[in-house]
């Protein structure tokens, strides 16, 4: 059992302890005996059940909703104690002081058992006390309870004390410093994030070897909320999983072309380099006994690879020049793969085995995709970043993509001009859950390929897979090739946003479109339209609006989102986001605050 599960034991036990005391003082009574001892037992068992109590309150509030706290509480041995999700968050909550509170735990219950048992009370597992009815007590039992001395039990009722006061110290100082713990840890991997994003998308890149557009959306999500004490950068590399949605078209029968998508998780595994051993000393050269020495002959760079296919002119094989350009690209993508044969890197595949790096063909990102039309394996292949041999990429399907043709696209630009008859953002978690998801992808993908320089509400989109699923999940997509030769697109905005703008100036101005629900080019009275002289980018004129929004209506609806506005507007006319501290600092002031709204009202 987890340390959560155990104080619940314990927490439950305890009453039940106190109530078999309760009634051997009313067996007491009965027989007109002075029941003293027993009372100062009762007295302390209940003393240290109420602390106890408190303890988990405390350590409960803000990480399950308020509504299950109290059915917590009231049933300890319930299932709501046994929650993975739950177990989780108070493990993040306690930071290094899980494994103490967990020892700690253990103590009591251990002490609580010696009393249990010199007191003669049986507790089930599932929290029933076997009671000894007045009429069937043996004389032994009525001798016991004469000759009951609090001495016997003084050592594990100060042990059971002790710990309670140990978990009070615990627990408040873990409260109390889990906030800025919190922030520390989620700006520390902000860096290694945006490394490993880029590195993801160079791997898909390369791995896609056709001539054909694709279209790739990576959903955005916050990935530093659920970040550990004991979670070293390694293990967060390791355990970073990426949701990406890949289009690619197939031909029906005959008849046009239809375009499919398929999800995939994008995990990366790691790299060991394998070492060369030590060389050990020569033995001297008259205990060697002379041989013939054994030759290994390896394969020359222009040796071609024994998979590679040989390709036939254009007059031989009848196939155009597109084919042609496609099976070199194919070539030559395979020849650079082979090429990395003679390192010593080795590879964990998914099933934990070992392989070298040359044993692994490249995978080819389209192809496998029509395979996998009807059948899917359990994982497509290795994606590798040709810039960073130390990243390898296993690619697993999700559902099948049978039914992915009536997947459309939904923009935010879409949703917030409301066309189509679409439903609009309404409540403010259905608002700040996107919000949260846009801010921490600009920290984790900005100067990456995934973003552009100005992020705009066509850029987020989200998936209709036929039955509505609201605006839970938001995409950002990419497209291969790209649309220019820097590998980034230029987004546009309605009304002069370009790239020209910073990042964050661009983020402020699409977090308030989403918490009022509207374009802002909607929301401008007729004075803030008129261009004002050097505003090449609209910049002064966008500014004008937004504080005006800020202070007559984003201020009614939620003062915390107003701040988050107001920093990324005010930092993102002076500053981005090239420097580790700033990013630090916008982590701090964006997503962090962002992360706590949603918290409270859930919980409220």
């Amino acid at each position: 059992m987890s340390g959560l599960e155990v104080a619940g034991v314990v927490l439950g036990t305890l009453p039940l302890v106190t109530a078999a005391v309760e009634a051997y003082i009313g067996f007491m009574k009965d027989w007109g005996k002075a029941a003293s001892e027993l009372k100062s037992i009762n007295r302390q068992l209940t003393t240290e059940r109420s602390k106890l109590y408190n303890i988990c309150e405390q350590l409960l509030s803000d990480v399950v909703p308020q509504r299950d706290i109290e059915p917590m509480l009231q049933d300890p041995f319930g299932p709501l104690w046994q929650a993975e999700e739950t177990k989780k968050r108070i493990r993040r909550r306690l930071w290094n002081s899980y494994e103490p509170f967990e020892t700690t735990v253990i103590e009591i219950q251990e002490a609580l058992q010696t009393v249990k048992e010199k007191l003669s009370v049986d507790v089930t597992c599932n929290g029933q006390v076997k009671w000894v009815e007045k009429r069937w007590m043996s004389r032994e039992f009525r001798k016991f309870l004469y000759r009951l001395d609090r001495k016997d039990y003084q050592e594990a009722l100060g042990t059971i004390s002790k710990s309670v006061n140990d978990l009070e110290s615990l627990t408040r100082l873990s409260v109390a410093l889990e906030p800025s713990r919190r922030k520390r840890s989620g700006g520390r991997v902000i860096g290694m994030l945006r490394d490993l994003s880029s590195s993801v998308y160079r791997a898909l890149r390369s791995s896609i070897l056709c001539s054909d557009s694709h279209d790739i959306s990576l959903r955005l999500s916050s990935r530093f909320a659920n970040l550990g004490y004991e979670e070293d950068d390694e293990k967060i590399l390791n355990d970073t999983e990426f949701r990406v949605a890949i289009s690619f078209e197939i031909d029906d029968q005959g008849s046009e072309r239809r375009k499919l998508w398929d999800e995939v998780d994008i995990k990366r595994h790691p790299v060991i380099i394998n070492k060369p051993p030590p060389r050990t000393p020569s033995p001297p050269p008259e205990t060697i006994r002379p041989k013939r020495a054994k030759m290994v002959a390896f394969a020359k760079a222009h040796t071609r690879p024994a998979f590679v296919t040989p390709i036939r002119s254009p007059t031989s094989s009848g196939k155009s020049p597109k084919d042609i350009k496609v099976a070199v690209a194919s070539v030559t993508q395979r020849l650079r793969f082979t090429s990395l044969s003679s390192e010593t890197t080795l590879i964990n595949s998914p099933d934990t085995s070992t392989e070298t790096l040359a044993s692994v063909l490249p995978l080819d990102i389209c192809r496998t995709l029509k395979k996998a039309h009807n059948t899917r394996p359990d994982c497509y292949g290795h994606l590798v970043d040709s810039a960073c041999s130390t990243h390898c990429f296993g690619m697993y399907p999700l559902a099948t993509t049978i039914n992915s043709s009536p997947w459309s696209i939904i923009t935010l630009d879409d949703v917030l001009l409301q066309k189509q008859s679409l439903q609009p953002l309404l409540w403010l978690e259905e608002k700040v859950r996107p919000a949260l998801a846009v801010a921490s992808a600009v920290l984790q993908l900005s100067k990456t390929p995934w973003l552009p320089e100005a992020l705009t509400k066509r850029d987020v989109h989200f998936f209709n897979r036929g039955e509505w699923q609201g605006y839970q999940q938001p995409f950002l997509r990419r497209q291969i090739p790209e649309s220019d030769h820097n590998g980034c697109s230029i987004a546009t905005g309605a009304e002069g946003t370009s790239a020209h703008q910073n990042t964050l100036f661009c983020l402020g101005i699409l977090l308030l479109e989403i918490i009022l629900g509207s374009a802002l080019e909607n929301m401008r009275e007729p004075r803030e339209r008129v261009e004002f002289p050097g505003d090449k980018f609209g910049m002064i004129r966008d500014s004008i609006t937004v504080h005006r929004l800020l202070q007559t209506q984003v201020a009614l609806i939620n003062p915390a989102y107003k701040a988050v506005v107001e920093r990324c507007v005010g930092w993102g006319a002076s500053q981005g986001l090239d420097e580790e501290s700033f990013r630090k600092r916008v982590y701090n002031g964006v997503v962090a605050e962002l992360e706590a709204i949603p918290e409270c009202t859930k919980l409220n």
